[in-house]
């Protein structure tokens, strides 16, 4: 029983959340640009979680491997649709500020994507899957390289966003920020961990569906009670100058460097 709670009740409820999200956003607008990346985001994170049960209980090397591309491929709509959403969250004009960025977005896509037709894991992964560690190659590790800069990217575009507002719409909009960067947080933890240690640690979901869940609770406080996604802030692209995102990431990366 205490193996079935750890290893698939807590990752379900945390990917049901996912999926809610989505819905609930698809039903609010898709045309929305913040709502598109909140809803793919949180899409991708429920594809992430389920994909790394499913790798954890695959019967054999063709399961595995689709599983464990997956996991990337959940990766990916996460950084993408996080993506979205930090650019256009809380912006004057979202339409046109995603119009705006689209070419970056396309290029983010066709990179990432295009690591899905390379090689990405160590072939003792695929044959002994109940090592419950995915370990990643030489492109595998190149790919969380750019996924990391990615996240990065993300969280300093919600801080700018967070400095930008002031007075109630702080108020507002913090419990969102605060539930969002978190989720980024725990993936930036996660992505050093797989740098560190050249493998995706797949027994350590349940601990992270846990912390996820909490998240969506914060989320979900935010979004209930002020009815947020449509705040309209300006947001100075010089505060990425003064970037607390920066300096802890930074600081995270040179410890696990030093350990």
């Amino acid at each position: 029983m205490d193996f079935l709670l750890e290893s698939i009740v807590l990752p379900l409820i945390s990917v049901l959340f996912c999926l809610g999200f989505s819905f609930f956003l698809g039903l609010n607008g898709l045309k929305r640009p913040p709502n598109l990346g909140f809803a793919i985001g949180m899409f991708g994170l429920a594809l992430q979680e389920s994909s790394g049960v499913m790798f954890d209980f695959a019967p054999d090397l063709v399961h595995s491997f689709f599983w464990g591309k997956a996991l990337f491929f959940g990766e990916i709509l996460m950084g993408g649709g996080w993506l979205i959403f930090s650019m256009t969250f809380a912006r004057v004009d979202k339409a046109a500020v995603f119009r705006k960025r689209l070419p970056l977005l396309m290029l983010y896509f066709l990179v990432l994507l295009s690591f899905l037709v390379v090689p990405l894991f160590e072939p003792s992964s695929l044959v002994a899957p109940k090592l419950n560690r995915l370990f990643v190659n030489r492109a595998g590790m190149a790919f969380f390289v750019l996924y990391l800069a990615v996240l990065v990217f993300v969280l300093m575009n919600l801080e700018q966003t967070f400095r930008a507002s002031s007075g109630m719409v702080r108020y507002q909009i913090k419990y969102l920020i605060l539930g969002v960067g978190s989720i980024l947080g725990l993936e930036v933890y996660r992505a050093g961990q797989v740098l560190l240690f050249s493998s995706v640690i797949i027994d350590s979901m349940p601990l992270y569906s846990a912390a996820l869940i909490i998240c969506y609770f914060m989320i979900l406080f935010a979004v209930i009670q002020y009815r947020l996604l449509n705040v309209d802030l300006f947001v100075s692209r010089y505060v990425v100058y003064k970037s607390v995102t920066l300096l802890a990431v930074g600081g995270y990366l040179a410890l696990v460097g030093l350990l």
